[in-house]
């Protein structure tokens, strides 16, 4: 009998440490939800960026559970969050509940916010008990106490969310569209551009253009086959937003360029008629 009271003394002790451990290793202040236009990362969210850290954490799928590890072969659950960033090449930090609530990264509770490579945080109905990393659809991959590293709905673990932090920026967009009724547009190519960055698209046959994971900024954008000349009539402003899709549109573009081509040609040919009227009156 003594023997099975200090295991169960143990064990109610491991659990605890593991409590206690995810509360001190993780952002507090999980319950002051904002709009978390920010992540904690300082990233820009692509999906490049959030499939990295996937990568890492389903790379260690299986490997068990202890209480204070943090990798490389066994984890608890902040140690397994904390290896799986710095494996991806961010800095996990770790703030006071203001601090965190001021800086906009968490997003709520509600997983419809949560984006890949987020913080999911959870309680059993006191402080934060758990936390893991979505990987989008509704999971996430997480440290458990029965299970080591494993895979789960984000409902599975018997706790509630109380909080998504947010680990990258969300991107911007961008939306070009291009109107004509006396020309096939599709295939009419783009440019958006600013200092340090230039990105050529083309509009597909209904004359829309969408380019994604653009971080948040001011831009240019500019018609290309076409005189340089033409170009500068059509530059056009474009403002970037966190998680937020720019637009900007042409209408007739094409038409107009036409019929200033065809004004410069009408232009030149009437000018060799004079000089061929003028140097025969010469002659």
């Amino acid at each position: 009998m003594k023997i099975y009271m200090k295991s169960i003394s143990k064990l109610v002790f491991s659990v605890f440490l593991a409590l206690a451990i995810c509360v001190a290793f993780l952002p507090q202040g999980a319950d002051a939800a904002s709009k978390g236009n920010r992540g904690f990362s300082g990233k820009a969210s692509t999906s490049a960026s959030a499939d990295k850290i996937i990568r890492v954490a389903k790379s260690k799928l299986g490997c068990p559970y202890v209480s204070g590890a943090a990798g490389p072969n066994a984890f608890d659950c902040s140690g397994f969050v904390a290896y799986c960033m710095h494996r991806a090449g961010i800095k996990l930090t770790r703030g006071t509940a203001a601090s965190y609530k001021k800086r906009g990264y968490n997003v709520g509770s509600n997983i419809r916010k949560a984006q890949k490579g987020d913080i999911v945080l959870y309680s059993a109905g006191g402080g934060i008990g758990h936390c893991a990393l979505y990987i989008g659809k509704g999971k996430v991959i997480h440290a458990t106490c029965s299970g080591g590293i494993r895979i789960t709905t984000y409902y599975g673990i018997g706790q509630r969310v109380v909080a998504i932090i947010r680990t990258f920026t969300p991107a911007g967009s961008a939306k070009i569209t291009l109107k004509d009724k006396n020309n096939k547009v599709g295939g009419t190519k783009f440019m958006i551009y600013k200092k340090g960055f230039k990105k050529v698209v083309k509009v597909n046959k209904k004359g829309v253009a969408k380019v994604r994971a653009l971080k948040a900024g001011k831009y240019n954008v500019k018609p290309l086959g076409m005189k340089a000349e033409y170009q500068d009539r059509f530059v056009k402003k474009l403002k970037v937003k966190n998680n937020k899709t720019a637009k900007v549109g042409y209408n007739n573009m094409l038409t107009s360029v036409s019929n200033w081509q065809a004004a410069e040609n009408a232009a030149v040919a009437g000018n060799d008629a004079a000089g061929k009227v003028g140097s025969a009156a010469g002659k």
